[in-house]
């Protein structure tokens, strides 16, 4: 997903300087999107502009955005509904059946039924129209973070391993033991349930609060959600059960109407991260300043709440 839709996934990683030495203009276009659209192929993956995914060419914008490296991770995918293919399968055995029997032949063997399928799922697949997707990234060239718009597994592996293919490194994706991982990260959680936080960080102070919506659990047991019930969600804690992620809001102070709220994760993944609204002006010739004000955003909620989890990690020694 875009890191500029109203509310995004994210995971952040930190780059290192192999990484980031390689993190080239050249190397996004030698490694840019190819389509898939007159190849029977079922997915189709590559670097595109990270303010328009149908632009391979960057034609409209240029990656350097500032002190970002930013790009789009362009994911192509084709499926077939399996009773589709089953369709289409029996219709091709059936004509091949009546072909061989001239020959005398009446079963098919087992080889020749799978080259009939792959055939089949060829002939449906060079049908199909791809369905385009793009997963947004922003490196921040100053501090190396890496702003990545997905929480799916399957994306961040397929983003993981193409890093690895075109710059030869692969950022370290950050969870609560890169961070100061001396407590059990379901402790922050339940502390951040039971009362706000504040921390003080870069001149300004801020405020963490929950919004009474969070998910509960056992380990490796069955999960259930509270909405805002709070005595439920106490006598589950009580029981045992812990804080597997929780809806969250972060302002900063004086003015609590400025505010983002997300979900937090146990991996310190984000969910539904909504920061203040930002907008651009009808007519304004900077065509990156959106773009500067969300990063902003999100980079101050990030930096926050990994901040107060290294303060409580300290707290709790």
């Amino acid at each position: 997903m875009s890191l500029m839709a109203s509310s995004i996934p994210l995971t952040v990683y930190r780059a290192d300087s192999t990484f980031m030495d390689a993190l080239t203009f050249d190397k996004l276009k030698q490694f840019a999107f190819r389509s898939i659209d007159s190849v029977p192929e079922k997915k189709g993956w590559g670097f595109t502009n990270f303010d328009d995914m149908f632009d391979v060419e960057w034609t409209k914008s240029v990656p350097e955005k500032g002190r970002y490296f930013a790009f789009g991770v362009r994911i192509d995918n084709r499926s077939i509904p399996s009773s589709i293919v089953k369709k289409h399968y029996a219709e091709l055995e059936a004509e091949e059946l009546e072909r061989i029997k001239a020959g005398g032949k009446k079963f098919l063997s087992r080889e020749r039924k799978k080259d009939l399928l792959t055939l089949c799922k060829v002939r449906l697949l060079s049908r199909i129209e791809p369905r385009p997707a793009m997963c947004g990234v922003a490196v921040d060239t100053a501090t190396g973070l890496v702003y990545v718009g997905s929480v799916s597994k399957t994306v961040l592996e397929l983003l993981e391993s193409y890093l690895k293919t075109a710059f030869s490194s692969v950022p370290e994706r950050i969870s609560p033991d890169t961070l100061s991982g001396r407590l059990p990260f379901d402790d922050f959680l339940h502390d951040l349930y039971t009362e706000s936080m504040t921390i003080s960080l870069n001149s300004h102070e801020y405020h963490v609060a929950e919004q009474g919506q969070a998910m509960l659990a056992q380990e490796n047991g069955p999960s259930v959600s509270v909405n805002d019930a709070p005595d439920s969600a106490r006598a589950g804690l009580e029981s045992g059960l812990r804080i597997q992620n929780l809806k969250l809001r972060i302002s900063r102070l004086p003015d609590e109407e400025q505010a983002s709220t997300f979900t937090l994760h146990s991996d310190f993944s984000f969910t539904g991260l909504r920061t203040p609204r930002v907008k651009r002006e009808k007519g304004d010739p900077d065509m990156d300043a959106v773009f500067f004000l969300k990063m902003g955003y999100i980079e101050e909620v990030v930096t926050v709440m990994h901040a107060l989890f290294r303060q409580f990690c300290g707290e709790k020694k």
